[in-house]
This record gives C-alpha cells, sequence and structure tokens, in this order.
C-alpha cells in the first residue's frame, strides 16, 4: 500500500478528557506521531470541541448504536472510505506513549491487509458476563483455541486495519450480537476480536505488547525506556530470549488499583505532562 495515510483513532466522553490529554500529548510529544489524530465524540462540551479544533484533532461523530466499546469500532468502519489506502489503529484513551509507533504503519502484514492486535496478560471474565450459559462451552474452546495460538486471548485496546478490513471485523462484531451469541455488553469486542483471529489466521496479524501494553506486564524502567519483564510479555510475544520494548502503556481500570504496577506520564515526562494538561485546559493529568 504506497502513500498509506495514518491514523490513530480513539474514543472519548467529557469525563475521560483528562486522560485524552495525556493520549494526544504522549502521542504527539513522546512518540513524535505525525499522522492524523481523530476523536469519536461520545459527549464532549462544546469547549472541549474549540481545544481539539485548535490542536487539528479530527472529530468523528459516534453511531451511538450499540454500548460503547462496539459503537466505537462500528463508527471507525463507517468513517473511513474501504478504498482509502490507510492504516487506522484505534486505541483506548488510557493509552499513554513512550516511544515511536511509527513500525506499526509500516508492517509488512498490516499493509498486505491484515488486521493486527497484540495478547492481554490473561483471560478475562468478560467473555463469559458477555455470553449466555449456554454458550460458554463455546467460549472456553474458543479461548484454548487463541492459546494454543497465541499464548492468550487477544487485547482489543488496539486494533490496527486498513478500512476494508475494518469493515469485515465490525461485520463480525454485528453478527455475534444478532445472532445472540454474544450481548450488547462490554468484553463483547473482545470477543468477536478472538473469534476473528481464530476463524481468520490468513487475515491476523499477532502484534508484540509494546503496542498495547498493561503495566501488569511488570514493567521495568531504564532511564525513560521502559521493558516488560513478566516472563510471558516475551515469550507469549513471540520474541524468545528479548525484553520486550514498551510503547504503548495501557492503564487499564484493573492495573490502576495496583500502585506497583501503574505508571503515568508525568513519572517518565512531567514537563510533557504539564504542557499538555495547559494545552486541554486542565490543572493535571491523570
Amino acid at each position: 500500500m504506497d502513500n498509506c495515510d495514518r491514523w490513530v483513532v480513539t474514543s472519548c466522553d467529557a469525563k475521560f478528557w483528562p486522560w485524552l490529554a495525556t493520549f494526544v500529548g504522549s502521542l504527539r510529544d513522546v512518540a513524535g506521531f505525525t499522522g492524523r489524530i481523530a476523536i469519536i465524540d461520545y459527549g464532549l462540551s462544546g469547549q472541549q470541541h474549540e481545544i481539539l479544533d485548535r490542536l487539528e484533532i479530527v472529530r468523528l461523530q459516534a453511531l451511538n448504536c450499540r454500548i460503547q466499546v462496539l459503537d466505537r469500532y462500528l463508527t471507525v468502519a463507517s468513517h473511513f472510505d474501504p478504498s482509502m489506502p490507510a492504516l487506522v489503529a484505534h486505541f483506548d484513551a488510557d493509552i499513554w506513549f513512550n516511544r515511536p509507533i511509527n513500525a506499526l504503519f509500516s508492517n509488512h502484514e498490516l499493509l498486505s491487509g491484515r488486521l493486527g492486535a497484540t495478547i492481554d496478560v490473561f483471560s478475562c471474565d468478560y467473555y463469559y458476563s458477555c455470553t449466555s450459559s449456554a454458550r460458554h462451552a463455546e467460549v472456553d474452546q474458543l479461548l484454548e483455541d487463541v492459546k494454543i495460538a497465541f499464548g492468550e486471548p487477544l487485547q482489543a485496546g488496539m486494533i490496527i486495519a486498513a478500512p476494508y478490513m475494518w469493515i469485515r471485523f465490525v461485520a463480525i462484531l454485528e453478527a455475534l450480537i444478532e445472532e445472540g451469541y454474544a450481548k450488547n455488553s462490554w468484553g463483547a469486542d473482545a470477543l468477536g476480536l478472538n473469534m476473528f483471529a481464530r476463524d481468520r489466521p490468513e487475515s491476523f496479524s499477532l502484534l508484540p505488547i509494546t503496542y498495547n501494553a498493561p503495566p501488569l506486564w511488570k514493567f521495568q524502567r531504564e532511564g525513560l525506556n521502559l521493558f516488560a519483564t513478566e516472563p510471558g510479555g516475551m515469550r507469549k510475544s513471540h520474541q524468545e530470549g528479548l525484553r520486550v520494548p514498551i510503547a504503548a502503556i495501557h492503564r487499564t481500570s484493573g492495573a490502576r488499583c495496583y500502585e506497583d504496577y501503574d505508571i503515568a506520564l508525568s513519572d517518565l515526562h512531567p514537563q510533557v505532562a504539564e504542557r499538555w494538561a495547559r494545552n486541554f485546559g486542565i490543572t493535571e493529568l491523570p
């Protein structure tokens, strides 16, 4: 895919605004990302719109036809022309960036039409809460198949694909809901991602946790760099014997409860955090 446009997209409402400041500030000033940034709007205020416009960040109107964790991906698929030569990466807004992510947008498999994602630290219970008990045996088999293939279930906090592949992915999400396999609830996005990877391996690319790493991978700090030290972070990322450099720190709701593991932008880059707090009109970043 020559002359490929690079897009980073996230989703945000008014309450999550401070996290968005961390996301955008680290993406620009730490990762040095020079592509386009878009925000799916789930209730931002007029003043927040003005700030995004001033920062030349694109605002996308949410479809609001499903729960947000599903709707965001349906929105991505609806806003980008499938014939458009682009890679569109959606990251959760509770992620911040500590090194460049340019390699994502030059990945040969992604440019050839595959959808990419990373593994999670472990299997979460939402696979069962988003499905009926009648489906749990099927969910067990899905998770077992994915663990055999990739080491752990996949983490839906970062997904990247060309626009036409986003359309194929969201078709699976919609089918899960419409056929009654999954509820319109938290976890259905991850369920659909894992099903996509298992059933369409020719269209999926496993990416290293470099691009989506919850702090429970146990980071080691060296200067301003972070590396995963949890053994699974090396083995399961198909980088045997290598420490995994962390570019995207995913401060999931569960990880924020563990002060020993959690790490914020201000811990490594206080001046960046202060600058972007000012840019977003807030006193400090989370």
